[in-house]
């Protein structure tokens, strides 16, 4: 299926509109990309998830994870959506797995999504 740019545009704007009214108004899109990232490839290892994004320094992917977290940096809460844990392999080294929370808030997103998209295609 090849999207139209009003379906795409659709997409976007409902997808963007949502991280910015339910998750958090000043979210940027490397943060979004992070959280799709994780997603993407459950258990990540942090220098992967910076290759990932297009090489971004350690401490902005690092950033971007707390801020995601159940706890930004900042110490204020966070949304919960993603988690470290430790590596069995090498104790030292944390994986990064989305929670249960982003997955199921994510796959609202989608229906969303579908659904905004076939109204557009149904009206046009």
């Amino acid at each position: 299926m090849n999207l139209s740019q009003k379906e795409l545009t659709a997409i976007l704007t409902t997808a963007l509109s949502a991280f910015r009214e339910e998750i958090d108004e000043d979210i940027t899109a490397t943060r979004i990309l992070t959280l799709l990232a994780v997603v993407d490839e459950p258990g990540i290892q942090q220098v992967d998830l910076e290759r990932v994004l297009g090489g971004l320094s350690p401490s902005a992917v690092s950033r971007n994870v707390l801020d995601l977290s159940s706890i930004k940096r900042n110490r204020e809460p966070g949304p919960d959506f993603l988690e470290q844990r430790p590596d069995p392999a090498y104790r030292k080294r944390n994986l990064i797995f989305p929670t249960t929370k982003a997955l199921h808030w994510l796959a609202s997103l989608a229906e969303r999504v579908n659904r905004k998209v076939t109204a557009r295609v149904a009206a046009a």
